[in-house]
């Protein structure tokens, strides 16, 4: 296949489509159960971004290049729901749609957010957020001079159609890529719809016991029966379906490793809706409404549901009291002081997040400032990195216990045994691709005039550091961290398996929470960790807004 057709969106789709194929014929012929698996995580990766793609491409284009109202407002509400974790969005789903939402019985007593149907609209609406914001960004790179050449032979929406989006087709096939690796690699929202992938199927067969970490002896893991477990064999099947997924994203970000490190967006020319503006704003609304508004409107009404008693006995009605005290963790007075509920697991997420955290910024830094110049070098820390966003996070746990759980190793086993560091580790290997790219990025556009005027001045490393990097930079590394804290708050697939005895996360506790039903206690604790999300997101809006110019590529 060209590189010419590469570029162009088809290419893109006819690549990975190719690839992942492949893959699940090779899990078919090396065993039923196994190609069952492989099959299942295609279909969930594949309806994913057949759904959410050309909702996020249709809201991408009226978010970033038409003069629709309210842009701002919608683009800030999409994004508030980029890096909210899967199993609070599964949680309001549940709260809305589930066995026991409060919108079930206009379905007839259908539960329409369950099995399958659940598993692929929980993915697709949270894969919504980032393929708007995704396919924007490759939007705001397009080049002006070029639609206003062909303005000047076509109307607009044959510009935007045939020019502007076959142009950021390149972030197109990322997009693709990023969605279908969230949707394969995680197991939270199959597992709580008992929908059997890879990664979930690895979870449940280490929780029963029929698959042990690397290396250990276990009789049931050395075969596996067509109506058997997950065998140690179809482990490694599952880390090919993950190398086939993160080939086919390293094709699609090569089309953007090589642009220049100082381009910034142009300024953009925005397409007038006239007449078309009252239609193109019903639709944004009904669809940021539907993916953001009602999961939030579902919670808030779980939330503040209470039996009280009326003349006719006891009934079930919503108080705003009730509500505000869920999502304040149930605030009690005991022993002349307040208690609140959840604050032994927030404490611990709070440890580890920030460990986490600050883990994938000192490692990240060194290499985002290698990978800034030359393209094999790029290459080379994406390849590093970006694996670990393909490998399913039952695996990187796994892995971990392999590592760590050894008697013949005392001071591993302590530590696996008694400290955190299990768990901060599953965190820092969910978090540092992320970190490293939002670093990458914003080193590569420092201008190298600067730093070799520098050198030439006899500056070393640690000077260009301290008188140009920081203080130019300081801003990104500060929401890096920030971005690596809130995306290690909803790791769940790794930590879940190596967190020490008598250590529950937030991530963990609300899971085990979410089994039981979205009820009040959980529907408050979502709400409290999506507030916590928002409060990040705009101390992060806040430290990138004054420094825009510089840090943006």
């Amino acid at each position: 296949m060209s590189t010419r057709r590469l570029r162009s969106p088809r290419g893109y789709l006819a690549t990975l489509t190719v690839l992942l194929l492949l893959v699940a014929a090779f899990a078919t012929l090396h065993g039923a159960r196994t190609g069952r698996l492989a099959l299942n995580t295609v279909f969930l990766a594949t309806a994913t971004v057949a759904i959410s793609l050309p909702i996020g491409t249709v809201m991408a284009l009226l978010l970033a290049r038409t003069d629709l109202p309210a842009r701002r407002l919608f683009g800030c509400l999409l994004a508030g729901f980029l890096f909210l974790p899967l199993y609070v969005q599964a949680g309001a789903w549940q709260a809305a749609l589930g066995v026991d939402g409060w919108l079930t019985p206009l379905t007839g007593g259908q539960a329409l957010v369950s099995g399958w149907r659940g598993a692929i609209w929980v993915h697709a609406a949270a894969a919504v957020p980032w393929a708007v914001i995704l396919i924007a960004a490759g939007i705001c790179f397009v080049d002006r001079e070029l639609e206003e050449q062909a303005l000047l032979d076509a109307t607009p929406w044959q510009v935007a159609r045939q020019v502007t989006l076959r142009l950021s087709a390149g972030t197109v096939g990322i997009a693709v890529a990023w969605i279908a690796l969230l949707a394969a690699g995680e197991m939270a929202v199959t597992d709580f719809f008992q929908v059997r992938t890879f990664a979930e199927e690895l979870y449940t067969a280490f929780a029963l016991g029929d698959i042990q970490p690397w290396g250990a002896s276990a009789p049931a893991a050395t075969y596996e029966p067509d109506a058997g477990v997950l065998g140690v064999a179809g482990v490694w099947v599952g880390i090919a379906v993950a190398a086939g997924m993160l080939l086919v994203t390293l094709l699609l970000i090569a089309a953007l490793v090589p642009m220049p490190r100082r381009q910034r967006p142009r300024q953009m020319s925005m397409l007038r809706l006239r007449g078309w503006r009252p239609a193109a704003f019903l639709a944004a609304l009904l669809i940021v409404g539907f993916i953001v508004l009602l999961p939030l409107v579902s919670l808030v009404y779980k939330a503040g549901m209470e039996v009280v008693a009326t003349p006719r006995g006891r009934a079930r009605q919503w108080s705003a009291r009730k509500c505000a005290a869920m999502v304040a963790l149930d605030p009690r007075l005991s022993g002349g002081h307040i208690k609140f509920r959840h604050t032994k697991e927030i404490g611990w997420s709070l440890a580890i997040d920030s460990s986490a955290a600050t883990a994938s910024l000192l490692v990240g830094l060194p290499l985002a400032w290698l990978a800034r110049r030359g393209l094999w070098r790029s290459w080379g820390v994406l390849a590093s990195v970006g694996w670990i966003w393909a490998v399913p996070g039952p695996i990187v746990g796994l892995t971990i216990i392999a590592l760590m759980n050894r008697p013949e190793f005392p001071a591993l086993r302590r530590l696996y045994d008694r400290t955190l560091w299990p768990p901060i580790l599953a965190c820092f290997a969910h978090s540092l691709p992320l970190v490293t790219l939002i670093l990458w990025t914003s080193l590569r556009s420092l201008p190298d005039e600067w730093l070799e005027a520098a050198e030439l001045e006899g500056a070393g490393l640690w000077q260009r550091w301290r008188l140009i990097v920081f203080p130019l930079r300081w801003r990104a590394f500060a929401v890096a961290w920030i971005v690596g804290f809130v995306w290690s708050l909803g790791e769940l697939d790794a930590s879940i398996l190596v967190s020490p005895p008598g250590v529950q996360p937030l991530s963990s506790h609300i899971f085990g929470l979410l089994h039981f039903g979205a009820q009040d206690q959980v529907a408050g604790l979502c709400l409290a960790v999506y507030l916590a999300v928002q409060f990040a997101a705009v101390v992060a809006w806040w430290l990138l807004r004054p420094n825009e110019a510089a840090i943006g590529s």
